[in-house]
């Protein structure tokens, strides 16, 4: 813990009260006002050290993985059994958080998950505990179960596995029976961000040329989602310089995470002939209320051989045939002067200039917002 960031706080005293189980401990330190007078204040601290927890659901089922167990301070403040529904859950034990939760999983739920996904991490009690909670997600299928879970008996757990169907498990916050902090928000999180809604039909949309690829042949691209395999080329071709230039790059964290959210399609863009990955796209809008999506971004290999074209052609039948979207926006910097003429040229009306808005270094481009609506698709397609 580094203490030094806060001009304003000076410790001055610490006392063990209490090395038990965990470390309680007595802070004296000085605190300075908004109106520069310095007090001596005094906080009893409890240090366990810091935690992660999951959520396992399982898309098809449309269920949730959760535990229940004895918990004594719940048992002594109103809960008469004191038995606790919870997210999987454990101690970090100065431990990697991703390596830990793997393994808490395994121990007290039996899954053996291939993929996780860190949505957060947040204190969970500031006012007397310093534990920070990393927050995880995990899709989970029948073949992952490779144990009976239930906890460690030298740990004294002794824990129920409890798959629920999502839907229950949420009105079980609405009658109480989930109280605990951590689920709550890890349920609503996947209530949020639609984790349980249907994939729905694969996204293999295909669209025969005239393609421009160099092959000699009339090959077909498809849009296919991601998956966490992919990611690797993904962040590749966001790394060429080429590419860098025009977006923002992100981590591997949000790509993995965006993989999750029901409101997103990451979509990789395939030379179905050739069997190779041409390109990605990712949209974003699909539970839009007003029927408008996004193109976040579409970065293609291989300029100049008809792929950014062809892979445009194929996002928008998919957006208006398929999503029956109202319209398709995107915002593209002002210097882009190849991707301005590929937009233009299959449609997208220029709607405005955000000046000055994205900052790049010591200087601040300008984006173009550029659209289509489904009635201009129409005409233009036909």
């Amino acid at each position: 813990m580094n203490r030094q960031n806060n001009p304003k706080v000076r410790i001055i005293k610490e006392e063990i009260l209490s090395d038990n189980w965990y470390v309680l401990k007595k802070v004296s330190y000085e605190y300075q006002r908004n109106d520069g007078v310095r007090e001596t204040h005094a906080r009893e601290a409890y240090d366990r050290g810091n935690g992660a927890t999951i959520l396992l659901y399982n898309r098809e089922k449309q269920t949730v993985v959760l535990t229940k167990q004895f918990r004594m301070p719940t048992y002594l403040n109103g809960n008469e059994t004191g038995m606790l529904i919870e997210t999987c859950a454990g101690l970090l034990d100065d431990e990697d958080p991703e390596v830990r939760i793997r393994r808490e999983t395994e121990e007290e739920t039996g899954y053996l998950v291939d993929q996780v996904v860190k949505v957060g991490e947040a204190y969970m009690s500031p006012g007397s505990v310093t534990e920070i909670l990393h927050f995880y997600i995990a899709e989970y299928t029948p073949n992952m179960l490779v144990g009976e879970g239930g906890g460690l008996a030298e740990e004294q757990e002794y824990i129920e596995v409890l798959e629920l169907p999502f839907a229950e498990a949420l009105g079980m916050i609405q009658s109480g029976e989930i109280r605990d902090a951590k689920t709550i928000l890890l349920l609503q999180y996947a209530q949020i961000h639609g984790l349980l809604k249907p994939a729905g039909k694969p996204l293999h949309i295909m669209i025969a040329g005239p393609h421009r690829l160099g092959t000699g042949d009339d090959p077909q691209l498809l849009l296919r989602r991601t998956g966490v395999d992919d990611l690797d080329y993904v962040l590749a071709l966001e790394a060429e310089e080429e590419n860098r230039r025009f977006i923002i790059p992100w981590d591997r964290e949000k790509h993995e995470r965006s993989l999750h959210e029901g409101d997103i399609a990451h979509l990789i863009i395939e030379d179905q002939q050739q069997n190779r990955p041409v390109g990605f796209c990712i949209l974003a809008g699909l539970d839009n209320p007003n029927q408008s999506m996004e193109l976040m971004r579409m970065v293609v290999a291989e300029k100049g051989r008809g792929v950014g074209r062809e892979a445009l052609r194929l996002i928008k039948k998919w957006v208006f045939t398929e999503r029956r979207a109202n319209r398709l926006w995107l915002d593209v910097k002002v210097d882009n002067v190849r991707a301005k003429s590929l937009y233009a040229s299959e449609g997208f009306t220029l709607e405005g200039t955000l000046r000055g808005c994205v900052k790049n270094g010591e200087t601040f481009e300008s984006l173009h917002i550029m659209s289509i609506l489904k009635s201009e698709y129409g005409e233009w397609s036909s």
